[in-house]
Order: C-alpha cells, then structure tokens, then sequence
C-alpha cells in the first residue's frame, strides 16, 4: 500500500463527523500537532488520530496555502505527509466566498512543480 491510501485509509477509519472535523482542520490551514494536542486534548478522536498517525509512522508538515479574503475564490492547502520511504503531498481544495468563508471540496495527491512566470511591472 503507498503512503497516499495509507492517509485516505487513516481518515476513513473515522465515523463521519470526526473525519469532516480532521479534515476541516487541514482545510483551514491551523492544523499543528502542538496547537491540537493542547486545545484538543478532550476530544478522543484527535488522541485516536495522533495514536494512528504514530502507529504508521507518519510525520505531518504544513506546505503551501492560497485564498481567503481578497484573493479571489481559490482556496487550498497543501500538507505533506511523511514516512521512512516516501513523502506525499496532499491538497485540501475548497473555495472562499466573503459571506461564507472558506468551504472544503476535496482533498488529492499532488507534486511540488516550480514553474517560471512572467509578470509585466509599471517603469
């Protein structure tokens, strides 16, 4: 099994609503492991989703964000996910509405690709 399905499998072991919560985290960009155990720490299914993260031996990372306010409606987040042999990057993708906020769509594999743009500057 690669470490992308190992992620999918550690969020579907959870009943819905604790997984929409997990994953609503990422989305927002606040998740920090430090930050979650300490604010968290009563809700069983962060201390059960630590456990399974430890278990399989994963390291999680923030990477990248775009969107929110004044940046259009694009918004996403991106995580990677790390074990011994292999590092994955997740996108939590949604979009963001002024009189809404943030909303989560879904989350896939991505890679790092750096591209070259040209932007046109007043001399």
């Amino acid at each position: 099994m690669n470490l992308y399905q190992t992620v999918v499998d550690i969020f579907d072991s959870f009943e819905k609503g604790e997984r929409d919560a997990i994953i609503e985290m990422f989305f927002s960009g606040r998740y920090d492991r430090r930050q979650v155990e300490r604010w968290c720490s009563d809700d069983n299914y962060w201390v059960e989703f630590h456990k399974t993260v430890d278990d399989r031996g994963v390291i999680i990372s923030y990477d990248d964000r775009k969107g929110g306010e004044g940046q259009g409606e694009e918004y996403w987040v991106v995580y990677s996910f790390q074990s011994q042999c292999e590092t994955v990057y997740i996108k939590f993708n949604g979009y963001y509405q002024s009189y809404e906020g943030a909303t989560f769509d879904e989350f896939y594999q991505v890679i790092p690709k750096q591209k070259t743009i040209t932007v046109y500057e007043q001399v």
